[in-house]
């Protein structure tokens, strides 16, 4: 599924969920809302978020093949929060809130697992994240945008590493069904802004939308689709998972 045009950079926009201003107090203490359009960008101190996910990939080399099951852990330190993903390949990423706008800043890296013939992605961003609660309790929008520098690892021949900066900008908007029923749908695009090498990158996109229940207030079961890829490579991902919330 890696290719030369960055179609390993799948800019995932997953609703991460404020800043303590859309919280409301009740009397034994702050309740994280069980809205996802008024869910937070970084999670709450002391809170830890864990997810696991598994989809089914659908492109030119095989149909419908099962990949290796995602789990993805947040916790904030504070008001800093650390976000750690594994599966195909794993990911780390620092957020920030900035207490205005936007409302983080982001600082991930993330690498996909050598494989036998020793191709691989990695890369590195920056990137500038903001929600807006258009309506409490109905509508949010989610953007971001910021910068990368994405390298891969390829027979040119012989094995050498290609590296390009990107522009990454996405959005989605969260629409509330019911008090604990969400859908969400958004897309992204990695731009190749400036490589110091030969070859040629295209940008890459991805368009998704999905589902969201929650139960009990820690527990949301969710379903996404997604496409992303380049200009003549598309690929189709159907998944599921489920998201457990401990902490205040």
């Amino acid at each position: 599924m890696r290719r030369l045009d960055l179609a390993a950079v799948i800019f995932a926009v997953v609703p991460r969920v404020a800043s303590a201003r859309h919280l409301w107090d009740q009397p034994d203490g702050p309740v994280y809302p069980d809205e996802l359009v008024d869910r937070p960008v970084v999670l709450v101190t002391d809170m830890t978020e864990v997810s696991v996910g598994a989809a089914l990939y659908d492109h030119d080399v095989a149909r419908f093949v099962a990949d290796t099951p995602d789990v993805r852990i947040e916790h904030a330190f504070g008001p800093i929060a650390i976000d750690a993903s594994f599966g195909p390949g794993a990911a780390l990423a620092l957020l920030i809130p900035t207490g205005t706008f936007p409302d983080a800043i982001a600082i991930s890296a993330q690498t996909t697992a050598p494989p036998p013939d020793k191709t691989m992605f990695v890369s590195q961003s920056v990137t500038a994240e903001h929600k807006l609660v258009a309506i409490p309790h109905e509508l949010a929008f989610f953007v971001a945008a910021g910068a990368s520098y994405n390298e891969e690892h390829i027979h040119a021949p012989g094995l050498l590493w290609a590296g390009v900066v990107g522009i990454d900008v996405s959005a989605q908007a969260e629409v509330q069904l019911a008090s604990t029923l969400a859908l969400y749908g958004g897309a992204g695009i990695t731009y190749p802004a400036f490589s110091a090498t030969n070859v040629q990158f295209r940008p890459v996109f991805d368009a998704r939308a999905g589902i969201s229940l929650t139960i009990a207030n820690t527990w949301d079961l969710f379903t996404t689709g997604t496409l992303s890829g380049a200009s003549g490579s598309v690929v189709l991902a159907l998944g599921a998972g489920v998201t457990k919330r401990f902490g205040p």
